[in-house]
């Protein structure tokens, strides 16, 4: 057989998009303390939230989401020229940065079982992100996500503002694990298509197995996808794995790298493309 490289192109939803996916317990790495002053902590009713005002764009009144003329869908480069167009100031940076440890110093139930439990330092991350002219608005939501990362807690999170945050990345279809008879192997099957975005007639669709995505083994790639993401166990991370390989919520999931990947898959009918 014959192995063949099909490139996909990551496009970008800018209206709010769902897609029903089942992921498993996505509680703290964290949570199997039996200390009693810690597992009140990790309780889910503990969960809270907090919006800080962001100097960046905002959805108005003015907007019109029901233009019938606005496209679904655009390309990742065009949402981060967007994102990035009303370039935000160093000094705008660093407040939110202050207000984000002001919130996490003065109110966070998990700061105790962060610096004393775990021995994070969440200030010092915040303060180790280089803020200079240059760092685009995007490269900063990236640095704040990635020291929200450090606490591997899915109580404390970092949204990205818009027009990030109401933005799902896609590669138009939807992934599905499955086992051979008698086998251990996981292995990946595409089980749904966004007909807008796949061609009828292309030789990549519903049944088509995965093999590789950009050079690295799909089961690889997933794990790999999982164990940055906050899921609790290995069920979860794989669950977590699997959805974001076609799908991300960029208000506070990681940026794809680039703009396409590239993916041999198997066709249904047992055909290397």
């Amino acid at each position: 057989m014959v192995a063949r490289c099909a490139t996909f192109p990551i496009l970008v939803t800018l209206l709010p998009f769902r897609v029903a996916h089942s992921i498993r317990c996505q509680h703290s790495k964290h949570c199997t303390t039996d200390d009693p002053k810690l597992l009140g902590l990790c309780a889910p009713r503990h969960r809270v939230c907090f919006t800080i005002p962001h100097p960046a764009r905002h959805i108005t009144d003015d907007d019109d989401h029901d233009d019938e003329d606005a496209p679904l869908f655009v390309s990742l480069s065009e949402l981060i020229e967007e994102a990035n167009a009303d370039k935000l100031s160093v000094a705008a940076k660093r407040d939110v940065i202050d207000a984000v440890k002001t919130i996490y110093m003065d109110v966070n139930p998990h700061r105790f079982l962060h610096e004393n439990l775990l021995k994070i330092d969440f200030p010092a991350a915040l303060d180790s992100i280089d803020i200079t002219e240059e760092l685009t608005n995007v490269e900063f939501h990236e640095n704040m996500m990635n020291a929200f990362q450090l606490m591997d807690d899915y109580h404390s999170v970092f949204l990205a503002p818009e027009p990030l945050r109401t933005s799902v990345a896609t590669l138009g279809f939807v992934v599905a694990k499955f086992f051979e008879e008698g086998s251990r192997q996981r292995q990946y099957i595409v089980n749904d298509l966004l007909a807008e975005l796949i061609p009828s007639n292309s030789s990549f669709g519903i049944g088509s197995e995965l093999l590789l995505i950009d050079g690295v083994p799909i089961d690889k790639y997933v794990l790999t996808l999982g164990k940055n993401s906050s899921a609790s166990n290995l069920a979860a991370q794989i669950d977590s794995g699997i959805f974001l390989v076609s799908f991300r919520t960029l208000a506070f999931d990681p940026i794809p790298f680039s703009s396409t990947v590239d993916i041999v898959y198997l066709k249904s009918e047992g055909i290397r493309k």
